[in-house]
């Protein structure tokens, strides 16, 4: 049985970048990952080497605390100037398939600018890793998930935010209008 399309709600919404929790989450925790990767490498290569000493250990905090402060200088800085510290959303909640979030045709077309031109510095530096990133954000602008794929849920009615979750892992952010929350909120708690 499929639902009418008076069931499937559809929203947009505008959220702030920087001073969201829940964005800021995620950025600190891809980018604590990818420095947290680097620094153990560095730190593994010292130990087998047989040469790790107290110094050593010493500058490696300087060097993730420099590359902590450069990746938040330039975060902030790329927020501000690129995207002017809003993400334009857009929600599909389907009752029966799931719920779709892609962002607005404006911000799509900023999306892949930004991601056209992380591809080309990335080939243009011979770095597949840069180029591959671009590929993948460009990709990912749409998400779709089945109800079947969220077994968790966390609500946070003050902010009208709702993170579907699988396994604690973070599947997708859903950001609800005033007016639309309770009811959104209502058939995601129902269908997980």
């Amino acid at each position: 049985m499929s639902s009418s399309d008076k069931d499937i709600i559809s929203w947009e919404i505008d959220v702030s970048l920087i001073n969201n929790k829940y964005i800021a989450r995620q950025i600190i925790t891809v980018f604590g990952l990818a420095i947290s990767f680097v620094l153990v490498i560095l730190f593994l290569i010292e130990l087998f080497s047989g040469t790790l000493n107290l110094a050593f250990l010493l500058n490696l905090l300087k060097i993730f605390l420099l590359l902590v402060a450069i990746i938040a200088v330039l975060t902030v800085l790329g927020v501000f100037l690129v995207m002017g510290n809003r993400y334009s959303y857009r929600y599909t909640l389907d009752p029966d398939k799931g719920i779709w979030e892609k962002p607005q045709a404006g911000q799509r077309r900023k999306n892949s600018l930004v991601n056209s031109f992380v591809i080309f510095l990335g080939l243009l530096a011979k770095n597949p890793a840069a180029a591959g990133a671009g590929v993948l954000a460009q990709s990912r602008q749409e998400q779709h998930i089945k109800w079947k794929d969220i077994n968790q849920v966390e609500i946070d009615p003050r902010k009208q935010v709702i993170v579907l979750k699988k396994n604690k892992s973070t599947r997708m952010i859903v950001f609800c209008l005033p007016d639309n929350y309770e009811k959104v909120a209502g058939l995601i708690k129902a269908k997980v």
